[in-house]
């Protein structure tokens, strides 16, 4: 019913792999499930053909840590 329940970055990475058919960053990944605040290197990292303005700005409004340097 719940499906997956992802508890470490590790299990995110694999996930996310397998989803998107991509490489993920694990210390990226794992920054994240740290509460490091995400930053545009982060954002491309995660997913280089991404426009890391719409990116943040679609973080902020979920309320989502976002360090704009």
């Amino acid at each position: 019913m719940l499906g997956k329940i992802i508890v470490t970055p590790e299990e995110y990475q694999d996930w996310a792999e397998s989803y998107y058919e991509l490489p993920i960053s694990l210390g990226v990944v794992s920054q994240i499930f740290n509460g490091v605040p995400i930053t545009a290197q982060m954002v491309s990292a995660l997913h280089p053909q991404r426009n890391v303005t719409e990116v943040v700005k679609e973080l902020k409004q979920l309320g989502i840590q976002v360090h704009e340097s």
